[in-house]
């Protein structure tokens, strides 16, 4: 939601930028400690429940048509992105934006 976000949800599009910037500082403040940031798009996870049973199809489907993808994510997409960020040593002060295309649709 911070570089594309939706009418009416300003303040999560300013916890979404507020968090990259947060992770950058971190990395400078904290080096050599490593911070990095995972910025997930969609994700199909319990949190979903909270849409009303009868708009939650609809609202699925329109997630997932807004990535190249086709689909939500998954918290094993997700998860592959935490492992990247924790298994390459070289990368600090990144954000790795896991979101199926949608900054691009």
């Amino acid at each position: 939601m911070g570089d594309k976000g939706y009418p009416g949800l300003a303040a999560n599009s300013t916890y979404c930028v507020a968090r990259e910037g947060l992770a950058r500082a971190l990395a400078i403040e904290l080096a050599p400690v490593r911070v990095n940031c995972i910025s997930p798009g969609a994700v199909r996870t319990p949190s979903l429940d909270a849409v009303p049973e009868e708009q939650r199809e609809f609202v699925m489907a329109k997630l997932a048509k807004e990535t190249l993808a086709g689909n939500m994510g998954t918290p094993e997409d997700l998860a592959e992105a935490y492992i990247y960020a924790m298994k390459d040593r070289f990368l600090t002060g990144s954000v790795i934006k896991s979101e199926g295309g949608r900054l691009l649709v």
